[in-house]
């Protein structure tokens, strides 16, 4: 064989692996391309806007934040109990806002 023919051949082998390589890339960019998102997702609600508001307490030492859903119109609040053996964080049942002020809209 001269050097001609092995610079030929030598080339058509790097061609050759140059196509399958490739070949390899765009399979995985069509695969990859079909399969769903791995996302995280809420289990029903939406998050809502929530405004945190600090605040004291008569009988909170420790003082008091008011968190209220925007979106959701429900008002609740908490608080650390260090009172408790370990210090652990309590809060209230969530009030619906809509309820209280479509109460005061409805009627005297």
């Amino acid at each position: 064989m001269t050097s001609v023919n092995k610079n030929a051949s030598r080339a058509k082998t790097i061609a050759v692996w140059a196509l399958i390589a490739v070949n390899a890339l765009l399979a995985m960019v069509l695969v990859f391309r079909h399969t769903p998102d791995n996302q995280a997702r809420a289990a029903a609600a939406q998050v809502g806007d929530v405004l945190a508001v600090p605040g004291q307490l008569a009988g909170f030492s420790n003082g008091v934040v008011f968190l209220v859903d925007t979106r959701g119109q429900k008002l609740t609040a908490i608080s650390v109990n260090s009172a408790a053996a370990p210090s652990r964080v309590e809060a209230m049942r969530p009030i619906d806002l809509e309820k209280v002020f479509g109460a005061t809209k409805g009627g005297r």
